[in-house]
């Protein structure tokens, strides 16, 4: 009994190893950080707020890649919760794209403050704040419509800038599936900057 059980768990291991360095594994390992590691950057968004991963997905990385593969993962979509305030688990995540995404969040929805109420897309119009970055700040965030509309932007553009936690932090988004172009955007630089910082982190580790 004893030998089938270690024996399953090498085969287990060997299959799982094969997904390492993967995509689907950074959006695995991502998920799990987000809902489960108080150090990671966007924990305060996911794990603070209640939001897990279900156990299935969360001990076996296997059954989250066949999950994947049945429900329409390609290289081009991303994970989605359908709702927000809800777990990752296969009855509240779809394969979806950035575009896809961003519309079903946006569509219909208005932000009101002293006494205005608007679009999105007529706020960032207003306030000068991009639409995606006031989908963040509500939808993954979970700021009041206040917050949402008056925090200023932070605009951080020399690789200098960063702290080693911050730029720890962008290594982790990438992980977790985030483009260059999108870890730039989260954090207020190019997207030179940002690679030019994973490079440096990775070199040293290596």
């Amino acid at each position: 009994m004893l030998q089938a059980k270690t024996k399953k768990q090498m085969e287990y291991r060997s299959k799982a190893k094969g997904l390492w360095g993967t995509r689907l594994y950074r959006i695995w390992y991502g998920i799990y950080a987000r809902c489960y590691n108080k150090s990671n950057n966007q924990y305060c968004y996911y794990g603070q707020r209640g939001i897990s991963m279900c156990d299935e997905w969360r001990n076996d990385i296997l059954v989250f890649r066949d999950w994947a593969i049945a429900n329409g993962y390609s290289e081009e979509l991303t994970i989605d919760r359908i709702d927000n305030n809800g777990n990752y688990e296969p009855s509240n995540c779809r394969w979806a794209s950035m575009r896809e995404q961003s519309n079903n969040r946006r569509s219909n929805t208005h932000l009101s403050y002293k006494g205005q109420t608007h679009t999105m897309a007529e706020w960032s119009r207003i306030t000068g704040i991009s639409e995606r970055s006031l989908w963040n700040r509500k939808f993954n965030c979970g700021w009041s419509d206040e917050k949402t509309l008056t925090t200023p932007c932070r605009i951080i553009h020399r690789k200098s800038s960063f702290s080693k936690e911050q730029k720890e932090n962008m290594v982790q988004d990438r992980l977790s599936g985030l483009t260059y172009n999108d870890i730039a955007k989260k954090w207020g630089c190019n997207r030179h900057t940002v690679s030019e910082i994973i490079k440096e982190l990775n070199k040293n580790i290596s």
